[in-house]
C-alpha cells in the first residue's frame, strides 16, 4: 500500500468516526429537547463497557475518550448545579481512563472529586493506581494524591508515607514532598523510618534542590527531632 492509499484510508476512517460522533451528539440533543432535565443528566452518562466498545472504535479510542471527557465535565457541572447525586461520574471517569490510560486530567479529577462528591475514596484509589502505572513525568502528582487519600480518608499514615516517599523520588518533584513523607512516617509512629528514608533519598537524589532540602530536614532530625 503506497503513501496515497494509506492517507486516503486514514481520511476515510476519520470521516466515518466524525460522522459517528456527530450522530451521537445529534441524537442526544434531540432526546434532550423532548425530555426533562433528569433525562438529560442520565443520557449524558450512558456508557457501554470499554472492553465491548473498543473494537468498534477502529483505533480511535483516545479520540472517543476526549469526546467522553467533555461529556464528563458537562455532566459534573449539571449535577453540581442540580441534585449533586453524581451517580454516573465514577463510571464515566473509569471509562475515559480505560480508553486513554495516559490522560492525566481524568486521574487528577478523580483524586480531587470522587472521594468527597461521590463519597468513594476507594474508586479514586483504583483509578489512581491505573494512572500511576501509565503516566509519565507527572506521576509524582498521582503518587501524592494517592498518599493524601490514604492519609485523609483511610487514616493509614504508613501507606501515606510510602506513597509520598515514592513521589519524592520522581523527576521534577518539589523538594517539600520529601519533608511531608518524613512527617507522615512520624505520624505513623516510625520516626526512625522517617530518618532512614531521608538518608536514603539524600544519597540517591540527583536534583541538587532535593539534596539541599533533604539535608536541612536531616539536620532538623538531629537537632530538634522533628521534621516539618
Amino acid at each position: 500500500m503506497n503513501m496515497i492509499q494509506r492517507t486516503s484510508r486514514v481520511l476515510i476512517w476519520l470521516a466515518v468516526f466524525g460522522c459517528l460522533l456527530g450522530s451521537i451528539a445529534v441524537m442526544q440533543n434531540r432526546i434532550t429537547r423532548e425530555k426533562d432535565a433528569s433525562w438529560y443528566r442520565q443520557s449524558m452518562a450512558f456508557l457501554p463497557q470499554s472492553d465491548r466498545i473498543a473494537p468498534y472504535l477502529m483505533g480511535f479510542q483516545t479520540t472517543y475518550a476526549a469526546f467522553l471527557w467533555i461529556k464528563t465535565t458537562l455532566y459534573f457541572g449539571s449535577e453540581y448545579m442540580g441534585p449533586r447525586q453524581f451517580s454516573w461520574l465514577i463510571a464515566m471517569i473509569d471509562m475515559v481512563t480505560r480508553l486513554n490510560p495516559r490522560f492525566f486530567p481524568a486521574y487528577e479529577f478523580a483524586a480531587l472529586f470522587l472521594p468527597d462528591y461521590c463519597k468513594n475514596p476507594d474508586a479514586a484509589r483504583t483509578i489512581l493506581d491505573r494512572g500511576i502505572s501509565n503516566v509519565g513525568q507527572r506521576r509524582w502528582k498521582l503518587l501524592f494524591y494517592r498518599g493524601w487519600i490514604e492519609y485523609r480518608y483511610q487514616h493509614d499514615y504508613l501507606r501515606a508515607a510510602e506513597y509520598l516517599g515514592r513521589a519524592a523520588r520522581e523527576k521534577g518533584v518539589p523538594p517539600y514532598i520529601a519533608g511531608l513523607a518524613a512527617t507522615f512516617y512520624q505520624n505513623a509512629g516510625m520516626k526512625n523510618m522517617g530518618r532512614i528514608y531521608l538518608q536514603s533519598l539524600y544519597l540517591s537524589a540527583e536534583d541538587p534542590k532535593v539534596k539541599r532540602y533533604v539535608e536541612k530536614e536531616l539536620k532538623k532530625f538531629d537537632t530538634a527531632g522533628v521534621a516539618r
